[in-house]
């Protein structure tokens, strides 16, 4: 008979936040975006786009070139 409903739990490796930043979240244009993380150490910037009035980020991908997260409206 084969049980679908296991009582025993599995434990997988537990995740844990090493680090919080805070930040201000700078109104800008994506040009000015880019502007800036050329400028940070960090690989992310996250900012308010002026022409969407919407939370964006924009990061380097592995291989150099630069890709936009924008949240559906």
């Amino acid at each position: 008979m084969l049980n679908v409903f296991r009582t025993e739990r599995i434990d997988h490796e537990e995740r844990h936040v090493l680090e919080t930043e805070r930040f201000p979240i700078k109104p800008m244009t994506v040009e000015e975006a880019i502007d800036t993380l050329d400028t940070v150490r960090v690989g992310l910037l996250v900012f308010r786009n002026t022409e969407t009035e919407r939370v964006n980020v924009l990061y380097r991908r592995d291989d150099g070139h630069l890709a936009l997260i924008e949240p559906e409206p």
